[in-house]
């Protein structure tokens, strides 16, 4: 779909910022698509996901920039660690079912192992 970079705000904060590549940039399908998860993203609000800085998905490419949360992917973490312990993943379905697209009236999209974040709660222990 595009590149996710590490940036910096003006106030010095970690942001990823989501740049679509072109190839779906000229798709005007997308880009309404784009628009809506750009604005489901804002209703979400950042309790269990990135909280939106700022997005232009009218841009030439979109671009949507969000909060960085520093840790690895559900994908990363389980292949490195196993499957989630139990208690872990529950924290981990409660996150997402937080924002689900009923949660916040958005369409719905497919939940890959690769787009949740794991950020560390404590050492050794991981939180949704």
């Amino acid at each position: 779909m595009g590149r996710v970079y590490l940036g910096e705000s003006s106030g010095g904060r970690k942001v990823a910022i989501k740049v679509v590549h072109p190839h779906y940039a000229s798709d005007p399908e997308f880009r309404r698509r784009f628009a809506r998860e750009a604005a489901a993203a804002r209703r979400v609000g950042g309790f269990h996901t990135a909280w939106v800085v700022d997005a232009e998905p009218g841009a030439d490419p979109p671009w949507m920039a969000t909060a960085y949360i520093p840790g690895p992917s559900l994908a990363e973490a389980v292949a490195a660690r196993g499957p989630l312990e139990e208690a872990a993943a529950w924290r981990l379905g409660a996150a997402l079912a937080a924002t689900s697209p009923r949660a916040c009236a958005a369409r719905p999209r497919t939940t890959r192992p690769s787009p949740p974040r794991l950020r560390a709660r404590a050492p050794g222990a991981a939180a949704a």
